[in-house]
């Protein structure tokens, strides 16, 4: 399985290099998203190891303008929102009223006070244009009904150099039970964003059944 996803990786770069499109720092993108991995793999398990990526200041995180979009009732957002605090905050993002509700109590139980709710719609998330340092999206993107006019208007919020992070259950492993219907390749994410100002830069594999897709803001 290693070797099969280490060649399509080879294989998605050579492409995307082929149509001129270049990746650069991207050791420093990578460490900027490594807490948002830390955050999604701790999610309701035991601490991680400590690691560079937990200084927030070190990484350039401590100001950062994260959105979670389908935010629920704020599992991430709430974990996040610690990342990047105390300068930084979190967008979380649904569709409807009664959920933000529920989150914004959520978040007051937990004496989080970065989280700022925002109620979208299902062609845009309302967000903040040129607002927006990372958006997260964790089993979210498939989800949308009109994903063209979701990204247009996710990528009109990015600053530049702003990153996409998509969390997505592996449609190349058939041993991933969920229905075919719920996941999505790697190739499948790429080719889907060519249609936006957007570029690939990593795919990360800590997670057991999903890939961990990251993209950035051109310019």
């Amino acid at each position: 399985m290693e070797t099969t996803r280490g060649t399509a990786r080879l294989l998605l770069l050579s492409r995307l290099q082929q149509q001129g499109r270049h990746v650069d720092d991207l050791d420093a993108l990578v460490a900027r998203v490594r807490p948002l991995v830390d955050a999604l793999a701790g999610a309701g398990g035991p601490p991680l190891p400590a690691g560079p990526w937990d200084d927030a200041a070190q990484m350039g995180l401590a100001a950062e303008v994260v959105a979670d979009i389908g935010a629920g009732t704020g599992y991430f957002s709430r974990r996040i929102a610690r990342k990047v605090a105390p300068s930084g905050s979190v967008l979380a993002v649904e569709i409807q009223q009664e959920m933000l509700d529920l989150l914004m109590k959520r978040m007051g139980e937990a004496k989080v006070t970065n989280v700022k709710p925002v109620l979208g719609t299902i062609m845009d998330p309302k967000l903040p244009a040129g607002g927006v340092d990372t958006v997260l999206m964790v089993d979210v993107y498939h989800e949308f009904d009109h994903p063209f006019e979701m990204m247009e208007n996710i990528s009109k919020a990015l600053k530049p150099g702003g990153r996409v992070v998509f969390v997505e259950y592996r449609g190349e492993d058939p041993n991933v039970p969920i229905k075919r219907l719920h996941k999505m390749t790697e190739l499948q994410v790429v080719k889907e964003m060519t249609a936006h100002p957007l570029e690939w830069a990593e795919t990360l594999g800590v997670l057991p059944r999903q890939h961990i897709i990251v993209f950035r803001k051109k310019g």
